[in-house]
């Protein structure tokens, strides 16, 4: 179970310390306490009542990405990442620290009306000249944060998608579509180059109104009963919909969406593909009519890589573009360092993870770096940006239009 894995999960831990060795944020702090046998212990000790809660504690609880890289490397496939949430669970409990955060979560992502009137006033503050006036007064350390904030769309990924999007030519199948709150507040592009590559090659599409978060931040901060709530609702429009195949273009919603059974103790009546892993697997996509001329690198998310295993087929949709020539980069696996709100809570560790991954991208030349994730397109495009770097960073859907 999520809420309970502690017991179960952790106490198939060997101490080996293969976990270790392969994670992000071990490699920078270098201390036991900051690696994954070690919050292991501290989890354990939590939940045992051995523990008090502290500050300390709670940083180093919090210091997980969630990348899921230890638990690809442990030999007895302990699950770190639910031994986290728990003990992030239990530390939420009257934690006045992450108040804000919890009437964000709570309140504010989980209500789409709400989250979209967010969005709206973050948009007009990004484009009136309260923006740089903020900029000017910010410390510096809270103006590099605030420039890590993409640009927000004026106008949602609903407003600008019909909510069923025919086939283009003879129909071959019908999808749902769930493109995540980020797609459709802030990289409307992505989503409308999602839904273009999708009708072009015979799907109907289907696009619900009704959609919510997919509540992985709040899984991520430990609060299970909102996250529960909102998967309800998003199988509920999708049962509504009438699809047995719902499709997505952001790794984190892939990964949340994949294990709504296990968080809703109940089989889904749809299945869950990443849209790259449908268009290839799926459809069968041979050749695309884009044309890319130029060198393109790929980065893994870690929800898409190690939370569906998706690896192979968005690299095989880009070599169908004729003129693109791929080249991979070091570590292309490794988290780049956004993990949500982890650049914004831990920026100078996010960075520090994040320096080698931009560094990583540079060696490859090449023009852009393509991944499945909108939170990954944020932290790398700033990263690419504080080096000066005009590499573009975009969805692997994009270079199909």
């Amino acid at each position: 179970m999520i809420e309970a894995p502690g017991a179960e999960s952790a106490s198939r831990c060997a101490r080996c310390g293969f976990c270790n060795v392969v994670c992000p944020v071990f490699r920078e702090l270098g201390v036991e306490s900051g690696g994954p046998r070690g919050r292991i212990s501290l989890a354990t000790a939590l939940a045992d009542g051995e523990l008090p809660r502290s500050e300390r504690l709670e940083q180093l609880v919090y210091d997980c990405l969630l990348c899921q890289t230890c638990i690809s490397a442990c030999p007895n496939g302990v699950r770190t990442d639910q031994i986290v949430m728990a003990a992030r669970s239990r530390l939420g409990e009257d934690n006045r620290n992450h108040r804000l955060t919890d009437v964000v979560l709570r309140h504010v992502a989980s209500t789409p009306r709400r989250l979209q009137l967010l969005a709206l006033l973050g948009a007009a503050y990004q484009r009136s000249g309260t923006r740089s006036a903020a900029r000017r007064l910010l410390p510096a350390h809270l103006t590099e944060k605030e420039a890590l904030l993409p640009p927000v769309s004026v106008r949602t990924l609903q407003s600008r998608v019909p909510a069923v999007v025919p086939a283009s030519g003879q129909r071959v199948a019908r999808v749902g579509y769930f493109p995540g709150c980020l797609n459709n507040l802030v990289y409307t592009r992505i989503g409308r180059a999602t839904v273009r590559a999708l009708s072009t090659h015979g799907c109907e599409v289907v696009f619900p109104r009704s959609l919510s978060c997919c509540g992985m931040p709040q899984r991520a901060y430990g609060h299970l009963d909102v996250a529960r709530e909102l998967a309800a609702r998003n199988v509920d429009a999708f049962l509504k919909a009438g699809v047995e195949v719902v499709l997505t273009d952001c790794a984190t919603c892939g990964s949340s969406l994949s294990e709504y059974p296990e968080l809703l103790q109940k089989r889904l009546p749809f299945r869950v593909h990443d849209v790259a892993q449908f268009l290839v697997d799926t459809l069968g996509l041979s050749s695309s009519s884009s044309t890319f001329v130029g060198k393109v690198t790929y980065h893994d998310p870690c929800h898409l890589v190690r939370g569906q295993g998706v690896r192979t087929q968005p690299r095989i949709l880009l070599q169908r573009i004729p003129g693109l020539e791929l080249v991979e980069m070091a570590e292309s696996d490794v988290c780049c360092g956004g993990a949500g709100s982890f650049s914004l809570t831990r920026f100078e560790l996010s960075m520090q993870i994040l320096d080698r991954k931009v560094a990583n991208i540079l060696a490859t030349g090449a023009q852009v770096v393509a991944t499945g994730c909108p939170s990954c397109i944020t932290q790398i495009a700033y990263g690419l940006k504080r080096r000066g770097s005009a590499v573009r960073v975009v969805h692997p859907v994009e270079l199909l239009s």
